[in-house]
C-alpha cells in the first residue's frame, strides 16, 4: 500500500494531523489561594517592621568569550564575534544570582563561575547580608522573610537547599 493511499484513506476517515491541546483543566489545590494569602500577610508584616523581605533567584546562564548578544553600542570599529554559540568556545559560563530588597527595590547580584547550587544560592544571600545592603541598613533585624520561585538551586523539595539555608541561618 502507497503512502499515497494510505492518507486518502485517514482523509477519508476524517483524519488530520493535529498538535495536542493544552485544554483540560485538571483543577486546583483546594488550599492554592491560602498559600498566597499567607505569602500576602507575611509581607504585609514585614513591611511594618524592621525585618528586610528579599526574593531570590539564579538568572540564564551565560558562555564567556567572543560570542554574540542583542543590542548595540557606540564604537568607532566593527565589533565582530563568532557565527556559533559554542560551549567548547568558551572562556567559562557566568551564573548570575540575585538578591532583591523589596523594601528598598534594589537589587543585588552575585557571579558565579561553576554550579547553580544551593550552596551558591545561600552564600550570594550571606554576602548581600554581610554588604553596606544587609545587615547595615537593617541593623534592628531579628528575622528576614526569604521569597524564592522554588526552581533550581533554592528547590523547596530538596534537602539540601534547606540544609544550606539552616547553616545559613545557624550562623
Amino acid at each position: 500500500v502507497s503512502v499515497t493511499v494510505v492518507k486518502a484513506l485517514l482523509h477519508e476517515h476524517r483524519y488530520r494531523k493535529r498538535k495536542a491541546q493544552k485544554a483540560q483543566v485538571m483543577g486546583t489545590h483546594p488550599a492554592r489561594n491560602a498559600q498566597f494569602e499567607q505569602i500576602a500577610q507575611l509581607k504585609h508584616e514585614y513591611l511594618a517592621s524592621e525585618n528586610p523581605i528579599v526574593s531570590i533567584d539564579t538568572k540564564k546562564k551565560e558562555l564567556l568569550g567572543n560570542f554574540y548578544r542583542p543590542g548595540q553600542l557606540y564604537t568607532q570599529e566593527v565589533v565582530k564575534t563568532f557565527d556559533h554559540d559554542f560551549p567548547s568556545a568558551a572562556l567559562g559560563v557566568v551564573i548570575p544570582h540575585g538578591v532583591y530588597d523589596l523594601k528598598r527595590n534594589q537589587g543585588y547580584v552575585s557571579l558565579g563561575t561553576s554550579h547553580d547550587t544551593s550552596e551558591f544560592a545561600c552564600d550570594s544571600l550571606l554576602r548581600w547580608w554581610e554588604s553596606e545592603q544587609g545587615h547595615a541598613t537593617y541593623p534592628q533585624a531579628t528575622s528576614l522573610l526569604l521569597l524564592c520561585d522554588g526552581g533550581g538551586s533554592n528547590n523547596a523539595t530538596h534537602y539540601l537547599f534547606k540544609q544550606d539555608l539552616q547553616g545559613l541561618a545557624d550562623r
